[in-house]
């Protein structure tokens, strides 16, 4: 009976989301991994975590470029997780933990980058070596109860890194300052392949240039050594909304163009210059 309360009481110790002492996130506050990926110490599916693991609820990871979902990344290019929960007892809040890697086992590494994401999220860089997406205000209220949506901004690898899995673990809550049975959970993971056809990213000497960032009531776009030919400025928000979309051509003297962030509220957004088969993406701020 001792071993079993010891086993129990350790079982709790390590549990995922457990809001009365990882409110902030599993990994920031406890150093610990629940997606499944590499280091996973659970993943909520096995109980002993809040309810542990229910067909109650349910978790998807969608990723897709400008509003299409894709099951193909191409390197350096920029794209929006949309992670989608729901929960047939209509739990109020939730939590997640979300991470995306290459390789395989104990070899698995950070794939890709993230930005930095919006109210309620964090980027967690963990001890075990992986950079997490959780949650950062214990749990995330949804906006119907039950239904649970969250989003951030990816950009893949910029070199040649294979397959990309993307874990994540969804904890819906009562929101009771406890980590009982009540909660309960779902993961999943997605893999995403490498385009063989995707858009490379711009040559070394193409210089990019943004003015003033942070901004006020224009953002000033400078391009240098480009290709000739058409291109795209495309501005989107850390939820992937597209914000501003600008279309010039460079004859030749490069690429000078203003958009103007009079009406943006204040905050970071990702500006995404496409052309000549090339991509490249950069951050905004807007005062």
């Amino acid at each position: 009976m001792k071993k079993r309360i010891l086993l129990c009481t350790a079982l709790l110790g390590i549990s995922y989301l457990t809001l009365s002492s990882y409110r902030l996130g599993a990994a920031f506050e406890g150093g610990q991994n629940c997606t499944g990926a590499k280091a996973s110490i659970t993943n909520c599916g096995g109980g002993g975590c809040h309810g542990g693991a229910s067909t109650a609820t349910s978790v998807t990871i969608t990723v897709d470029s400008a509003g299409i979902p894709i099951t193909q990344y191409s390197k350096g290019h920029l794209y929006t997780i949309k992670i989608h929960g729901t929960n047939t007892s209509n739990l109020p809040g939730f939590g997640l933990e979300f991470t995306a890697v290459t390789g395989t086992g104990t070899s698995q590494t950070s794939a890709g980058t993230f930005s930095t994401p919006g109210a309620g999220l964090r980027k967690t860089v963990a001890t075990f070596g992986l950079t997490l997406i959780e949650q950062s205000n214990g749990a995330i209220l949804s906006a119907i109860a039950g239904i649970y949506d969250t989003s951030f901004q990816w950009t893949a690898p910029t070199t040649n890194a294979g397959n990309v899995i993307m874990y994540c673990t969804l904890n819906a809550v009562n929101g009771n300052g406890t980590n009982d049975f009540a909660d309960v959970s779902s993961n999943t993971s997605i893999t995403l392949a490498q385009s063989t056809t995707g858009i490379a990213a711009f040559a070394n000497d193409v210089v990019f240039n943004t003015y003033p960032n942070p901004a006020g009531e224009n953002v000033h776009v400078q391009i240098s050594n480009a290709p000739q030919g058409a291109y795209q400025l495309a501005v989107y928000d850390l939820n992937g909304r597209s914000i501003e979309t600008v279309s010039t051509t460079n004859t030749g003297a490069g690429i000078q163009a203003t958009i103007s962030t009079s009406s943006w509220p204040a905050g970071m957004y990702m500006l995404q210059v496409s052309g000549s088969g090339a991509k490249r993406t950069m951050q905004i701020v807007k005062n």
